[in-house]
């Protein structure tokens, strides 16, 4: 189990909604007999996280795939300025010792649905509709003003696993229509392929800004019946 916690110290950010104890979060992993009683796997970074932040705020949604004999870590940094989201990656052969690569690696340049980062991450062999060996869906941060950090999502393909390119010009998956639970942000889809449909849970939440609704948030479902990433319909419960 791959996750992410915090410890009682307060990080010095640049925004003020992150200046509590809790908010300097770090990636652990926990191992299971029997996938209900867990037990924690320290690492050698602080406290028994798996790797370090450095003097970032955080490092949260650690997504993780296997790419050969390497096991893939991908983490969520926060930086103090509250400047952007940046996605680190680290490479280890033993779960234990995590060499850092850098950056996650673009051979193309941000389009404007990302252009503030990236959130979450789900790295899957091809399901078959991306034409590239890897393909990654994600959270992707809007940096224009006028978006106010909207959420979307995003996909992209990689050739080796670690740099990536964007699939489209534009995002898969946006807000639903106003007046929806979603209708203000979608964001940490998580793939299951099934056949030949493509099935994406999601996290959604209204505008805040409508009364009454600053509560509504929940998961949510949405499915592509002919592989089509772009072309995913909502489940509506």
């Amino acid at each position: 189990l791959w996750y992410y916690a915090g410890d009682d110290g307060t990080p010095e950010s640049a925004d003020p909604t992150y200046r509590h104890p809790g908010y300097r979060l770090h990636a652990g992993l926990a191992v299971s007999k029997d996938g209900i009683n867990w037990q924690r796997r320290p690492g050698n970074a602080f406290g028994g996280a798996i790797v370090g932040n450095g003097e970032d705020i955080y490092g949260a949604f650690p997504n993780v795939y296997q790419l050969g004999h390497r096991t893939i870590l991908q983490v969520t940094i926060k930086d103090l300025d509250f400047k952007g989201w940046v996605t680190r990656v680290w490479a280890s052969e033993d779960l234990q010792t995590w060499d850092y690569l850098g950056p996650m690696t673009w051979s193309d340049d941000p389009r404007y649905y990302d252009s503030n980062g990236v959130i979450t991450r789900q790295v899957l062999r091809d399901p078959g509709g991306a034409g590239a060996p890897w393909m990654m869906i994600y959270t992707a941060v809007d940096g224009r003003p006028e978006k106010k950090q909207q959420r979307t999502i995003g996909v992209a393909v990689s050739d080796d696993g670690l740099t990536w390119r964007r699939q489209f010009d534009g995002p898969v998956f946006v807000a639903a229509e106003q007046g929806a639970w979603d209708d203000y942000n979608v964001a940490n889809p998580q793939l299951c392929v099934r056949d030949k449909e493509l099935w994406m849970t999601y996290f959604g939440f209204a505008d805040p800004t409508t009364p009454g609704a600053a509560a509504l948030r929940g998961i949510g479902m949405a499915v592509s019946k002919d592989g089509d990433l772009r072309s995913f319909e909502r489940i509506n419960s």
